[in-house]
């Protein structure tokens, strides 16, 4: 029994230490395959919550023509392409934020770092 008591107890220990992923970022045209001759650049932070079941991202950005811009959380290796995996609204003006429902897939390749953003 006294065995069982101690399982327990650390499981629910390592439960209630669990805390938020934070990642900050740098947006710049040096970062897009191939790289671009834009100007723009910028800054963001994505929070994975403490159940991991959401990111939420806060981004300011300089891309000129900001209300006909769209931002897209993309997926892929360093130095590649890959595909839209969520899009963010409110990228109408130099800062917006979002939410993502994200799944397992998602926060696998954001505790690995293959997630980025691209506007």
């Amino acid at each position: 029994m006294r065995r069982l008591v101690s399982v327990i107890g650390v499981l629910c220990w390592a439960g209630m230490v669990r805390a938020d992923v934070v990642r900050s970022f740098a947006i710049d045209a040096d970062q897009v395959v191939p790289p671009t001759a834009s100007i723009a650049a910028g800054n963001g932070r994505a929070t994975l919550n403490d159940t991991a079941t959401e990111l939420s991202f806060l981004v300011q950005h300089g891309v000129e023509q900001a209300s006909q811009a769209t931002a897209n959380v993309r997926v892929a290796d360093a130095d590649s392409n890959g595909p839209v995996v969520f899009t963010l609204s409110f990228a109408s003006s130099n800062s917006f934020s979002g939410v993502w429902s994200i799944d397992s897939n998602g926060v696998a390749d954001f505790l690995a770092g293959r997630l980025y953003l691209q506007i």
